[in-house]
């Protein structure tokens, strides 16, 4: 994470911008302080940053509240109850148009540029090893996205959804795509999922009546969608053609959190497989599994990577064995083997060939849907954001804490 005192970081797209004054004011007058933590200011009492972990931040002032926050992302937005000074102006985004930025600090800059963007929730790649939470800007301080450590960086398209939204969810639809020779198939289908009828190498002919041109916009489209939106696929299934709808639920995983479909099971990872937390009601919790035990296997076979355990699982979808048989390994305690069986209620035999009943859809063009209702706007800015009502006081609860608290699923239960 950047030091707190690292305040004037930035990334630009001329180098002249350097040594203009009036550019550099005014990107002193768009942060905001937190703890000697920067934010960047949306309108006269909101700003945003990246905060990974909330814990890094423990505010201190009455007058400042998170209303906001988004573990996937990292993201959070912040409500002061005390108008910014006169002074203070807005943020812009744009989308880039410029292929060449710049990374700017008080006493330097260096020449990059965008070498890979952001696709799904694969974050996009700068050229330049930076630090977090620093603008991308390309330009008369327009802010093209956020950066998250080493090279990576968050879209422009993402902070804005996660802004405008009435609250910080993304959502699933239990699958993951892949992009060969211009045409989109499924790589992995979740098991755990409610009513997923994909099956691994089905074709994505059409969404929603037409055809997905672009995976990157696909995946915007879906991740954007309202959590409970219906979307309609035409698929290629060995020849044969299958149509059905899908509805999305709110995603668990991914981005800065695991990614291995055990998120749904409520039990989340670190990159090594070790247990980093534990939905209090989940089948592992009641089975006496803790943080820091690692995951060795599943059904005898070894898994080293969450693609180890997608890859497995979604093997599994279309005929799902009795029971599942977790080894678990402490370094302490030795190891642990929790024994779960798929409920009934969710895995049925042919729920993977089902056609759904026709209840609507979402419109495929659509970026941002956040419910109009309870938004405001900040005519000076140009931001629309939807707010929430606050369930957690204690800002120094970590992110997994949002996911704790919601009902989860109970796809396995305890074998005996």
């Amino acid at each position: 994470m950047v030091s707190k005192k690292k305040v004037f970081q930035f990334i630009f797209s001329s180098g002249f911008l350097f040594a203009n004054p009036l550019c550099r004011q005014k990107i002193e007058k768009e942060l905001f302080l937190i703890n000697d933590y920067q934010t960047w200011i949306i309108d006269s009492n909101h700003s945003f940053a990246f905060v990974p972990n909330q814990i890094d931040l423990n505010i201190k002032s009455k007058d400042i509240n998170i209303s906001k926050r988004d573990p996937i992302l990292g993201l959070s937005l912040f409500e002061s109850k005390i108008k910014f000074a006169n002074n203070k102006e807005p943020i812009k985004i744009r989308i880039p148009r410029k292929p060449h930025l710049f990374v700017m600090t008080k006493d330097m800059y260096a020449s990059g540029y965008i070498s890979k963007p952001q696709i799904g929730l694969n974050f996009g790649e700068f050229s330049e090893i930076v630090d977090d939470n620093l603008r991308i800007i390309n330009g008369c301080c327009v802010t093209n996205g956020i950066t998250i450590g080493n090279n990576n960086f968050i879209d422009i398209d993402f902070i804005s959804h996660f802004i405008n939204s009435s609250n910080s969810e993304l959502s699933d639809l239990g699958i993951y795509f892949i992009d060969k020779n211009s045409s989109i198939f499924i790589k992995y289908s979740n098991p755990f999922f409610e009513n997923n009828k994909f099956l691994e190498g089905d074709e994505v002919l059409y969404v929603n009546n037409q055809r997905p041109e672009k995976l990157e916009k696909l995946l915007k489209n879906i991740l954007f969608s309202q959590v409970g939106s219906v979307f309609q696929f035409e698929v290629l299934r060995n020849k044969e053609l299958l149509e059905f709808n899908m509805t999305t639920a709110e995603l668990k995983s991914g981005g800065l959190l695991s990614d291995s479909f055990m998120e749904n099971l409520g039990i989340w990872f670190d990159e090594g497989l070790f247990v980093a937390n534990i939905h209090k009601k989940s089948a592992f919790a009641k089975n006496d599994l803790k943080p820091t035990y690692k995951l060795i296997n599943i059904n005898d076979i070894e898994v080293k990577s969450e693609e180890d355990i997608k890859k497995y699982f979604s093997s599994q979808k279309k005929n799902m064995p009795e029971v599942f048989q977790f080894l678990f390994r402490h370094k302490d305690k030795g190891d642990l083997t929790i024994q779960l069986k798929p409920n009934p209620k969710y895995f049925k035999s042919d729920s993977a060939n089902a056609n759904s009943e026709n209840s609507g859809s979402l419109n495929f063009d659509t970026g941002n849907s956040g419910d109009s209702s309870n938004n405001f706007s900040d005519s000076s800015s140009g931001w629309n954001f939807g707010t929430t009502q606050e369930t957690e006081n204690d800002t120094n609860e970590t992110f997994y804490e949002i996911f704790n608290k919601k009902p989860l699923v109970e796809y396995l239960k305890s074998y005996y």
